[in-house]
């Protein structure tokens, strides 16, 4: 009898190299952030990518690209990262999911020409959708492990958290925070002294002080501007 009970999958799939998107994932730094809005009237695909990679006008890549009916860019703040708007003929990706009645969950990443989601439904179906996504990107191109919804959902929270706060810390920055939340400098009983964490970091205290404080502010300022 076959499994009939929903369940949920984490997918890593080769993207499409004819996909503007994709095109872009291999030039930024960032990954792109995806929200597909098929408009099922109209038979077209309303694509808004996000990145927290700064795009130039000179890196979209040619244009236009195919299946794609027009594109914007939204935003080009360096600190903001950008946000592009697609309008699509198709989007292959997107109808052969749900062409099996998976559920795709938004946003999913593209970053280096990979796609990674997460999608959730009937078992029979997604073994559908998994075996029909090796037959069009090739058998090797698509990974796909069960996991738990609520790892999909985390998963989505991380995604958005990353895209939207994390991403706008220099390295640096994250390293200096990341070494102070671990030594216990940052707690509310503090377990390591300022002296403590620049010796972590091979720095003099003023510089541990000033980086930990500056990420910190930067990650408040951005959460209050989301808010």
């Amino acid at each position: 009898m076959l499994n009939t009970r929903p369940i949920s999958l984490r997918v890593v799939t080769r993207a499409s190299s004819q996909s503007l998107f994709t095109s872009l994932s291999r030039e930024v730094k960032c990954p792109l952030y995806i929200y597909v809005f098929p408009n099922y009237k109209d038979k077209t695909y309303l694509t808004l990518a996000y990145t927290p990679s700064h795009i130039g006008d000179g890196e979209l890549g040619p244009k236009p690209r195919k299946g794609v009916i027009s594109f914007k860019v939204l935003s080009k703040d360096p600190h903001a990262g950008t946000y592009i708007v697609a309008l699509k003929e198709r989007c292959e990706f997107v109808e052969l999911v749900e062409n099996y009645n998976a559920h795709l969950l938004m946003p999913y990443s593209i970053s280096s020409g990979k796609r990674t989601l997460c999608m959730y439904g009937e078992a029979r179906d997604l073994e559908k959708c998994i075996d029909n996504l090796k037959a069009y990107y090739g058998a090797k191109n698509v990974y796909a492990e069960k996991v738990s919804l609520t790892h999909c959902v985390e998963e989505q929270a991380r995604n958005i958290i990353h895209a939207h706060v994390l991403s706008h810390l220099t390295e640096r920055e994250r390293a200096f925070l990341l070494k102070a939340y671990s030594t216990g400098y940052i707690s509310w009983r503090r377990r390591a002294r300022l002296s403590e964490l620049a010796e972590n970091l091979n720095v003099a205290k003023p510089t541990a002080s000033l980086m930990t404080r500056k990420a910190i502010e930067k990650i408040i300022k951005r959460i209050l501007e989301m808010s």
